[in-house]
């Protein structure tokens, strides 16, 4: 059979291997960039995943810490432990009061009662007057032997007149003592009932806080904690993605090889262009030149195709990680934005609520002082008063005094004179139960001013007393209050970097898919390369098409150095298995590995 032969314009075709070398070497360039960008990523969003994660662990720690009740270092504690104190000081505070408000009222009865007493007096000076008056005429009457009796009768018009005087003015006083008596009753009643109510208003409160604070925080605390379940979901195709690019080596080593098996074909086809484009039928150099051609064409052939196969395997094998993640990025992104709508509420409850309250229990401390500042003036209106009460109820002592001493003189004249005037009568108003009476009044006058004097005292160093202790509770409240702001600042500072780190976590995964956009990207030009060496290959069809030209391999001159240069290079598995497909005859070693790691 005549051996084919067939012409090769070795130039041509050293031009177009060394372009595919360079498109190759270009190939290998990207290949290895988009490779090393997408390792340099991966760490940065698992960089970001872990800051995520600790920014959403931070917020939770913080509500653990600063809002959990019974944490010995939190704003929440020194809040309950201010109200407490408030509340404990304002029910103590209301005990005392009571108390003493009590003997106030009982007091402040008993100097109307004795003052009601008193007015009683202007019944003693009316009658006193009629009695002069009836004695006068009566004297007159008697003529000589009744003169020194109407002398006598005179003295007791002008000290009737002067019993009406001091009576009118006490009236005057025990009206006025009267009205702030009952003012001041219904002021304590109010501040009664304002206490109650104060104290019922803080306790609630304080309660409905309690009540809810666990509730508002185990859901924000639940929602957190879905952030960072769906962060730590993450990690596993991250971790995936890496242990899949370790794959990535054997395509990196088979580019490696295509790229110095076109050099050896160029090598060849420079070395032997002389008897490429002139050949000759009888020479053994030229068959085992076209033969070594044959497998060197054919080995970079099924070294492109496996390439672009390993590459598309290892693509479709991070499709899904990556689309975990991106799917994994989107809720993290809905958790966010769910987080967002209950966000404000939640914080609002969990510090907000607090912070008003404390101002309003603040408030009506202050609006308790003030009442109470109302009562001591009340108080000291009544002291006053009384005092004034007691100083005109004196001046009944020597007018009665005044009066037994005409008394006396009234019956020595009558007895004298042999006068018949009634002075021993048990209507009149020299009945000495009458001036017993008076004297009691005036006593229990004296007495019932110093003991209000005394009480007015006691609820004045009580409110003095209180007021400090209310002050402390209200500066501790207002310390607590800004415990509560700053924890709330710090607590949004902190929200707003974990919004920020999820968005530079979903801009990161965007840039990671643009990478593995270009893993396609250089899938496709794999394939245009293929092509290109598909159209090389075609030269020597009609040249391989006879088999007998070709001869065994093992025989080749070039057995022992291209070939077996060639043969050397395989380091993976695949490789080896590809070539003795196509050249059985071929005796290779099984020392390679399927792949080497380079992270």
């Amino acid at each position: 059979m005549n051996k084919k032969i067939v012409k090769i314009d070795s130039e041509n075709v050293i031009d177009q291997l060394q372009k595919l070398s360079q498109n190759i070497i270009g190939y290998k360039t990207s290949y290895e960039s988009v490779n090393l960008q997408i390792a340099d990523r991966l760490p940065k969003i698992e960089d970001k995943i872990n800051k995520n994660i600790n920014s959403v662990t931070k917020l939770q720690e913080m509500i653990s810490d600063s809002c959990t009740i019974g944490h010995e270092s939190d704003a929440f504690l020194h809040f309950n432990q201010n109200l407490n104190k408030t509340i404990k000081t304002l029910d103590d505070n209301k005990s005392i009061e009571l108390e003493a408000f009590k003997e106030l009222k009982e007091t402040i009865e008993q100097l109307n009662t004795t003052i009601k007493r008193i007015i009683n007096v202007d019944e003693i000076s009316e009658k006193l007057k009629v009695f002069a008056i009836n004695s006068i005429v009566y004297a007159q009457q008697n003529g000589e032997r009744g003169r020194g009796y109407q002398f006598i009768s005179e003295e007791f018009v002008k000290l009737s007149e002067d019993l009406a005087k001091s009576t009118k003015t006490i009236k005057g006083v025990g009206k006025d003592l009267e009205e702030q008596s009952s003012s001041l009753l219904k002021i304590l009643e109010d501040y009664n009932q304002h206490s109650i109510e104060n104290n019922k208003y803080i306790t609630d409160k304080y309660k409905t806080i309690q009540n809810n604070l666990e509730k508002d925080i185990k859901e924000l605390y639940t929602s957190l904690d879905s952030c960072t379940s769906h962060l730590n979901n993450l990690k596993k195709p991250i971790n995936n993605i890496m242990s899949m690019l370790q794959g990535q080596d054997i395509i990196h080593q088979q580019i490696d090889h295509i790229i110095k098996n076109i050099e050896e074909s160029i090598e060849v086809l420079t070395q032997n262009s002389l008897l490429l484009n002139s050949p000759d039928k009888d020479s053994k150099e030229y068959v085992d030149i076209i033969a070594l051609l044959n497998f060197l064409f054919i080995t970079i052939e099924k070294q492109l195709k496996r390439t672009k196969t390993d590459l598309l395997k290892m693509i479709g094998r991070l499709e899904d990680p990556i689309k975990n993640i991106e799917e994994t990025v989107n809720i993290v992104i809905k958790d966010r934005g769910l987080l967002d709508k209950n966000y404000k509420s939640l914080v609002s409850k969990i510090f907000s609520k607090p912070l008003d309250t404390i101002q309003k229990v603040s408030k009506r401390v202050e609006t308790n002082q003030i009442k109470q500042n109302n009562i001591v003036f009340k108080l000291k209106e009544i002291e006053d008063l009384m005092l004034k009460q007691t100083q005109l109820s004196k001046k009944f002592a020597p007018q009665m005094e005044m009066i037994k001493n005409l008394l006396f003189l009234a019956n020595v004249e009558q007895k004298r004179n042999q006068l018949r005037i009634d002075l021993d009568s048990s209507n009149s108003v020299f009945n000495e139960s009458t001036f017993t009476e008076l004297e009691e009044v005036i006593e229990k006058t004296g007495s019932s001013q110093q003991d209000l004097t005394k009480k007015i005292v006691t609820v004045v160093n009580i409110f003095n007393s209180q007021e400090v202790n209310i002050q402390k509770n209200r500066v501790g409240l207002n310390s607590s209050g800004d415990d509560l702001k700053k924890t709330e600042k710090v607590f949004y500072q902190d929200y707003e970097e974990y919004h920020r780190l999820t968005n530079e976590l979903s801009s990161e995964i965007i840039n990671y898919r643009e990478l593995f956009a270009k893993l396609r990207e250089l899938d496709n030009n794999l394939y245009e390369k293929i092509n290109i060496f598909s159209s090389l290959k075609n030269i020597i069809i009609n040249i391989t098409e006879d088999k007998d030209i070709l001869g065994d391999l093992n025989n080749n001159v070039f057995r022992g150095t291209v070939i077996q240069r060639v043969l050397d290079s395989l380091t993976v598995d695949e490789e080896r298995v590809t070539i003795l497909e196509e050249f059985p005859e071929l005796d290779i070693e099984e020392t390679t590995g399927s792949s080497i790691t380079l992270f």
